[in-house]
């Protein structure tokens, strides 16, 4: 038996073995795996790393010609899970194999789940999942959630995320909960909540269109799955770092003549009963607020019920703002009733009590939601939608206001955002800007101090110079 040890990248020491012996399912039945179900009462069981050898010089194994090592290795691989499925026969396989190297159709055989990719994030979820379900079935891809362990945008822990993998068998594997804000664990519960309730019973016999091209991280992306058994959809949708707001999507697979009931969780349609043909023809107009937003829509056939809590969300009022400021930005913490059906809010941020420009506009699972960088000493204007199935509901009241602190100062400093701005030397006939950008749209609580026009940087000084703590000169 060919044993080549490994130390992979948690430390501890692994043996790759060669599976190519004539002996494999014997050793199967009563060696260690075996062994490792039985006296740990596993339910369940995932094998990972590399379990196929593509090399190996022991001419006392099955292979002889130097090439055929990893298919007989292969068939030994099977031989283990054959008899680990007859001598166990509730054990649920996992094949993981470093992230879906081994995915084919011998290995989905002889295990339950499948994982689409290593890469645990989002937009590698997206692509693992669309380009894996052009030839494996949906209810066996197993896709990973890991929150914030990679450092790309879109990884944290909500639901852009979690939907990046609920296309399939989602395994969501929190990394470090203690860290979470209470928006969040609320977008993981509403989040499990949808998934068993609409999404893993329709997986079955699932039917997938691939409405948008692959996923790229720039161009909206999603797919429609419909259930001909159960005469119900799902229309996975997502914006990821794309400046266009609006898409239209055409659905694919609906019968034309039919009616169907569509709504969705986070309010990017109105929900309503829309024609078959419609639908395929004229599409879906989608609205989501900024990039890196989802939603979920969802649609069944009309001779079925209405969806459940189909009447406007129940009336709510917002609570009193908790506004902020430290020495260079403000922030504020929202906060509002539950509001009876709603399955998420539309929260909206502006400097005006029209919202012609938000500020902010965010879709939150949860009652609550804090807002960052927001410029001091300044007054903003907010209100909240609740969104459920049977459409929006504005919170009782209209609109509120809150100010925020003025910036705290720091004695003994000067900002150089601070000083008289006399002239630009940035570019022939340009102006001194002060809080705005080169078209004229004020910054919104930034941080960062441009110095386009200072004259002369070599006589910009902070800090002391000989004239005194804090002077300029």
């Amino acid at each position: 038996m060919t044993r080549k040890a490994i130390t992979p990248a948690f430390g501890r020491v692994l043996l790759l073995i060669c599976f190519a012996l004539g002996l494999m399912p014997a050793l199967a039945g009563s060696g260690a795996t075996s062994w490792l179900v039985a006296n740990h009462q596993l339910d369940y069981l995932k094998h990972d790393i590399d379990p196929i050898m593509v090399q190996c010089n022991k001419t006392s194994h099955r292979h002889h010609y130097g090439v055929d090592a990893s298919y007989w290795a292969a068939m030994g691989c099977y031989a283990v899970q054959e008899n680990l499925l007859k001598s166990f026969p509730n054990l649920l396989l996992e094949n993981c194999s470093g992230g879906g190297h081994i995915k084919d159709f011998g290995v989905v055989q002889r295990s339950h789940y499948t994982v689409t990719t290593d890469t645990l994030s989002n937009l590698p979820d997206r692509r693992s999942l669309y380009d894996s379900t052009f030839a494996l079935p949906l209810l066996l891809l197993q896709a990973y959630t890991y929150d914030d362990y990679y450092p790309v945008r879109g990884d944290n822990p909500g639901t852009f995320l979690w939907r990046s993998a609920m296309m399939g068998a989602w395994q969501i594997d929190p990394i470090d909960t203690a860290k979470w804000t209470e928006a969040e664990k609320e977008s993981a519960r509403q989040s499990v909540r949808i998934y068993k309730e609409w999404i893993r019973p329709l997986l079955q016999d699932a039917k997938v269109h691939h409405i948008l091209p692959r996923p790229d991280g720039k161009h909206w992306d999603g797919m429609f799955y419909w259930s001909p058994s159960s005469t119900k959809g799902t229309l996975h949708i997502f914006r990821p770092d794309s400046p266009q707001d609006r898409q239209i999507v055409r659905l694919q697979g609906l019968t034309p003549n039919r009616e169907y009931w569509v709504w969705c969780e986070d309010g990017s349609i109105s929900p309503g009963l829309r024609g078959g043909a419609e639908l395929m023809r004229t599409g879906l107009a989608i609205r989501l607020p900024e990039p890196y937003t989802s939603d979920l829509i969802l649609l069944q056939d009309s001779a079925l019920a209405k969806p459940r809590d189909s009447t406007l969300p129940g009336e709510f009022r917002l609570h009193a703002a908790n506004a902020f400021s430290d020495v260079f930005t403000a922030r504020v913490k929202l906060s509002w009733e539950r509001s009876a059906t709603a399955h998420s809010y539309r929260l909206l941020v502006a400097e005006t009590p029209e919202f012609r420009e938000p500020t902010a506009e965010k879709i939150v699972s949860g009652p609550s939601v804090s807002l960052p960088a927001l410029t001091p000493d300044r007054q903003f204007y907010w209100r909240v939608e609740a969104i459920g199935p049977g459409g929006v509901r504005t919170n009782l009241g209209g609109a509120q206001s809150f100010l925020t602190p003025a910036r705290v100062g720091m004695k003994g400093i000067t900002f150089a955002s601070d000083l008289p701005w006399t002239k630009a030397t940035a570019g022939a006939g340009n102006e001194a800007h002060r809080d705005k950008n080169y078209a004229g749209r004020r910054r919104h609580g930034s941080a960062s101090t441009h110095l386009a026009g200072v004259e002369r940087w070599g006589r910009l000084w902070l800090g002391p110079c000989g004239l005194g703590p804090g002077s300029v000169c």
